[in-house]
């Protein structure tokens, strides 16, 4: 979703811009008025050129990359993610804060510190291409959002856990939780590693195909970290079952 969101933001700043607004207003001006009796046949002609001029801008923005309106939206994109998501982690941090794990806590303020790392100093994708910025910023934010949601999963199960019928029930989620912390704790670590090769990529330079390489390693991590997230929930969805539950007194 946040790709999509990127990429309509950033075609809506492509086609905002005024080489290519003026050229094409003015260019339909001109054929239509050519239509009007006594205006010369140039006038078409020069109309044509304007909206040959627009469009042809317009292609080349789409196919070589605009990098203004790339960091523009990607900043815009960066600003909404952070206001929408202040209230839902301000209320995770307390769900974690009263779940007491030392680990998802711990986990919990690295992806904080990742978050400002990748988005408040966007300058970090200036030395990319467009099409590498927002590839592996989009794989960024997906990875960062799914450790956040993995780490709300660990606080739920938490709770079913303490209900569970029996010790065999409650064994298995405090396995697949403990499964679920260990991938949201490599991700962190995948990310880190990719903040400083993409620090160092800007520093000394380097081959592009190791954004590529980052990009994939992060999209790997994120697949099974979605699955992981995936058995813990079906874990938790079957745990609650009346009759694996202990029956209310």
């Amino acid at each position: 979703m946040n790709r999509r969101r990127l990429r309509k933001k950033y075609w809506l700043g492509l086609l905002s811009q005024r080489l290519f607004l003026l050229p094409l207003a003015l260019g339909f001006t001109l054929m239509l008025a050519s239509a009007l009796p006594g205006i010369r046949a140039t006038w078409a002609l020069g109309g044509l050129i304007g909206v040959l001029f627009a469009v042809g801008y317009l292609a080349q923005s789409a196919l070589l990359g605009n990098e203004r309106i790339v960091r523009q939206a990607r900043e815009e994109l960066a600003e909404e993610m952070r206001t929408q998501r202040a209230d839902i982690l301000e209320a995770l941090a307390k769900e974690l804060e009263r779940d007491q794990d030392p680990r998802t806590k711990r986990a919990f303020d690295d992806l904080m510190a990742l978050a400002d790392a990748f988005s408040e100093n966007s300058s970090w994708a200036d030395s990319m291409s467009s099409a590498s910025a927002l590839g592996l910023a989009d794989t960024v934010n997906q990875t960062i959002q799914q450790c956040f949601d993995s780490l709300r999963s660990t606080v739920e199960v938490s709770r079913t856990a303490r209900k569970a019928a029996s010790a065999a029930v409650r064994d298995a989620i405090i396995y697949r939780r403990n499964r679920t912390i260990e991938e949201v704790q490599s991700s962190i670590d995948n990310l880190s590693r990719t903040l400083g090769e993409i620090q160092k990529f800007r520093t000394d330079g380097g081959p592009s195909s190791r954004l590529a390489d980052l990009r994939s390693e992060l999209k790997l991590q994120l697949d099974v970290a979605e699955r992981v997230d995936q058995r813990l929930a079906d874990l938790r969805r079957s745990a609650e079952g009346p009759e694996a539950m202990v029956s209310p007194e």
